[in-house]
């Protein structure tokens, strides 16, 4: 395991599973909350981004996440692609 690269709470490192690498930037003065995408609707959540901050993830593949913002409107639904960069606003 990277000391550089992040994993999504509850997505342990050691399983067996297929990941692929994804980045996120947050260029807002507020964090952002990363939540899973489970049968349509808001799953657990994956991660926080504080402001200013770049991550470099590994996600589980074919992972579909929300992006909601600490008003808590969902800003966006993304289907991860590997080595992608989702820089948010």
């Amino acid at each position: 395991m990277l000391k550089n690269v992040y994993y999504p709470y509850g997505i342990p490192f050691y399983k067996d599973v297929d990941m692929i690498t994804v980045y996120f930037q947050n260029n807002d003065q507020t964090e952002f909350n990363i939540y899973f995408l489970k049968d349509g609707k808001k799953g657990n959540l994956a991660s926080i981004i504080f402001p200013k901050e770049k991550k470099k993830y590994q996600f589980p593949k074919n992972s579909k996440v929300i992006i909601e913002t600490s008003k808590g409107k969902h800003h966006c639904y993304i289907h991860l692609q590997a080595d992608w960069k989702y820089i948010y606003p």
